[in-house]
């Protein structure tokens, strides 16, 4: 790769194309989680801007107020219904090689292969608005009412992942990755669990996931359909929760509860941290059971005393309690 760099008469001037340097970016950094989604965004960016040195790559318009290249598809973006994380991501990841090529990466004579690099500003709420991007949703906990309204118009497969979400708090994308090798069982107790390697984890570090008995039947049902993944479809790893099923699902829930078009894929893992707040779950086990950094070592609750408290915990959330909390709701016209 660095011969092939060394050669390009770009390299001489400093100007290499967004083109060119995504490349680059994508090989040097294929290790990295989130590298899947800066291939996307690298691949919607290339007709529009993949062409173009990083100088001429800027937010803004020109001195006959015309839009620059990157401006404009911004504002083709924005009439294409996308919400304003997805143009946002878009822009991040132009940074980002940017911020490679002018720090990291170097030409054959040592020089920074971008001389100077000058980052372009995401879109902001008040821009987004104007423009007609999607503001981001706020994240709602669900009420034991909305969850089974909800799951009562799913078809079974989705409502089994959507119930698996709720009872352990995982991620979209930790859910539809989740591997049967990670499973684990404690014979003393009797507790099911699941260990995420760190490298497969969002903060870099193991994610324990203790099983309640409600998650510990979904996979059950779920065992043998796949040989690495424990949700599946067809023959291939399920693909995603926030699908065009869940959307229809929750438009037929919302004719029954309009406050159920609020309630999206993370209102999941929200609803899991609400109701073990509301089981008074002490806030230190609460961010285990949720995969945050807590400071405390991995044999603290890697013990059997541990496994055994953490599951006592999460079979707290597998009914509605006797304490509930009043959580402040957003204005729903219906």
């Amino acid at each position: 790769m660095r011969n092939h760099f060394q050669k390009k008469d770009f390299m001489k001037i400093n100007k290499p194309t967004f083109n060119e340097l995504s490349d680059r970016y994508l090989k040097e950094q294929a290790f990295k989680k989130s590298i899947d989604t800066d291939q996307v965004n690298i691949e919607i960016l290339r007709p529009h801007i993949g062409n173009l040195t990083f100088d001429k790559i800027y937010r803004g318009y020109d001195e006959r107020e015309n839009p620059t290249a990157l401006e404009k598809f911004i504002i083709r973006r924005s009439k294409e219904g996308l919400s304003l994380r997805t143009i946002n991501a878009s822009i991040e990841t132009i940074n980002k090689i940017g911020n490679q090529a002018l720090r990291k990466w170097r030409t054959s004579e040592g020089k920074p292969v971008l001389q100077t690099f000058f980052p372009s500003y995401v879109v902001s709420k008040a821009e987004a608005s104007a423009l007609g991007f999607r503001l981001p949703s706020q994240n709602v906990s669900m009420s034991w009412d909305h969850q089974i309204i909800l799951f009562n118009q799913m078809n079974d497969r989705l409502r089994e992942v959507c119930l698996f979400a709720v009872n352990t708090g995982l991620r979209e994308k930790e859910i539809v990755r989740l591997r049967w090798e990670w499973e684990q069982f404690d014979k003393e107790s009797g507790i099911r669990f699941f260990m995420i390697p760190a490298e497969h984890y969002k903060n870099g570090e193991n994610r324990l996931v203790v099983l309640n008995s409600v998650a510990e039947q979904i996979v059950k049902r779920w065992r043998g359909l796949h040989s690495r993944y424990v949700f599946s479809y067809k023959g291939e790893r399920f693909d995603k929760i926030n699908s065009t099923s869940f959307k229809q699902a929750r438009i037929r829930g919302a004719k029954v509860d309009c406050e159920i078009r609020n309630i999206t894929v993370h209102s999941f893992r929200v609803t899991f941290s609400t109701r073990l707040r509301a089981a008074k779950v002490p806030e230190e086990d609460r961010k285990d059971l949720m995969g945050h950094s807590s400071g405390r070592s991995m044999t603290t609750f890697y013990s059997l005393p541990g496994l055994e408290l953490l599951k006592e915990y999460v079979e707290r959330v597998t009914k509605p309690g006797t304490r509930t909390i009043t959580l402040k709701r957003r204005n729903v016209k219906c």
